[in-house]
């Protein structure tokens, strides 16, 4: 159904959002629309299971290296600790407080953040393609390019 996917928590001082980014067929949009809300409806009602959480603590531990390899990253990721005001040992403790993280608190967040039914959704294409796909989903808003690409 898609070409590639991705998500990822956008951070901001005053808190932040959870953004699934994904690009398909203009045909199979709504097929894909309701995959990603079924991924994390599933998320929420069965929760994320123990090989899962295992999975993504390897990843995210194995990646952390190779994202602090160059000056750049090391010198970005040391302003964000110092403009989010992290403890001056939070590069040092990450992958501590990554292995420290528990299924209950993954779980948790997966209910607070991951809520099909809380979702905004912003698709792209041609409007007249799409729209017919999204009729059953409720109330939806069409803008043209132009009055948002400002």
């Amino acid at each position: 159904l898609t070409y590639g996917i991705g998500s990822s928590f956008v951070t901001e001082k005053a808190g932040g959002l959870f953004e699934v980014s994904t690009f398909t067929k203009i045909e199979s949009t709504r097929a894909l629309l309701d995959s990603v809300r079924s991924v994390l409806a599933k998320a929420v009602q069965t929760g994320i299971t123990v090989p899962e959480l295992r999975k993504v603590k390897a990843y995210l531990a194995g990646q952390y290296a190779v994202h602090l390899e160059t000056p750049e990253a090391l010198a970005g990721d040391l302003a964000s600790a110092a403009f989010y005001g992290l403890a001056d040992n939070y590069m040092e403790t990450y992958l501590a407080r990554l292995r420290a993280v528990t299924l209950p608190q993954v779980n948790r967040a997966a209910k607070r953040f991951f809520d099909p039914g809380g979702l905004t959704v912003v698709l792209v294409g041609p409007a007249s393609k799409i729209e017919k796909q999204l009729t059953s989903l409720g109330e939806f808003e069409n803008r043209p390019v132009a009055s948002v690409a400002n």
